[in-house]
């Protein structure tokens, strides 16, 4: 299963409905948190989307907090930010240091 196939699963588990998730496909680059925050934030403009729900690693989202908030510093939409209950591993969070 794909990531992008779990992810539908857990939102349909939710109540979501497939036809209501898009996945965007960001480059990859050595700040990968920050490029994500930037694609994502740029094409919340373009479409005029006032609010995101952004979920991630418990571990990840104070980098995430800061990298959207970077983006969004005229607040043209809201962020809802939730951590996911996922585990790391400790190898993966020395990584991320």
């Amino acid at each position: 299963m794909t990531n992008d196939e779990w992810a539908t699963g857990k939102l349909k588990e939710e109540g979501v409905t497939a036809d209501s998730v898009e996945f965007v496909s960001v480059p990859t680059a050595a700040f990968d948190t920050f490029a994500e925050a930037r694609v994502i934030s740029a094409l919340a403009r373009s479409r005029q989307v006032t609010g995101l729900v952004l979920v991630t690693s418990r571990h990840h989202t104070e980098r995430v907090r800061i990298s959207f908030s970077h983006f969004d510093a005229d607040n043209a939409f809201e962020c809802y930010l939730y951590g996911s209950e996922e585990r790391a591993g400790f190898m993966e969070l020395l990584r991320k240091i």
